[in-house]
């Protein structure tokens, strides 16, 4: 038996701590305003950040990297293709020519409260 088996991570704290990030980021999409750029980059940067903690990426990504890595965890197949719809979304709206309507942002939102719900 490993001697510093107390160090080492279980899969229950695995997943409190992934339980933490999905509570924590529904908390934070709460207080964002959409109606505002900063509220537009808080979500954005919010979603980010999200996906570099959850999937404990110590680099930054891409979105075309994201999608490439997502292939790599375990996730359930339509939640899987579900956010790799969302991804390719959100990178056409972030960083397309057109301004992006109150409305569509609170899309995004709203897609992305569903994802945090399935993962």
């Amino acid at each position: 038996m490993w001697p510093f088996g107390i160090f080492r991570k279980s899969k229950k704290h695995e997943i409190d701590v992934k339980e933490l990030l999905r509570r924590r980021a529904i908390a934070k999409l709460r207080k964002i305003n959409l109606g505002t750029l900063k509220g537009e980059k808080e979500l954005y940067n919010l979603i980010r950040s999200f996906f570099q903690e959850f999937f404990s990426m110590k680099y930054e990504f891409t979105y075309e990297e994201l999608q490439a890595d997502l292939k790599k965890f375990r996730i359930e197949e339509p939640t899987r293709v579900k956010l790799l719809g969302h991804l390719e979304g959100l990178k056409e709206k972030r960083f397309g020519h057109e301004k992006v309507s109150k409305a569509e942002l609170r899309e995004i939102r709203d897609e992305f409260k569903t994802i945090l719900q399935e993962l």
